[in-house]
């Protein structure tokens, strides 16, 4: 699985690269960076909702940030997961 992700990013660094074949390869580029950032968020999302339980927040200013922050962090994941993957006009 490495050995695909590694001659992927080599191909897409080379600049002597063939143009026919970074623009083959650039949709795997995109998928995943996506899957990367996608598993980011949600060790974010996990850490944030480990806080909340461990911690006993309840009804609590605290809780109240850490809820607008996991929700803020969805947010920026959905926007960022819809710019990628949406074409441009």
């Amino acid at each position: 699985m490495y050995i695909p992700v590694a001659i992927l990013l080599l191909l897409l660094l080379v600049p002597r690269a063939q143009a026919s074949t970074r623009a083959r390869l650039a949709p795997w580029h995109a998928v995943f960076g996506l899957s990367v950032f996608f598993m980011a968020i949600l060790s974010a999302e996990t850490g944030l909702v480990e806080k909340f339980i461990f911690l006993g927040l309840h009804r609590s200013q605290e809780a109240l940030i850490v809820n607008f922050t996991g929700l803020l962090v969805l947010i920026f994941a959905v926007s960022v997961g819809l710019t990628v993957l949406l074409p441009t006009a």
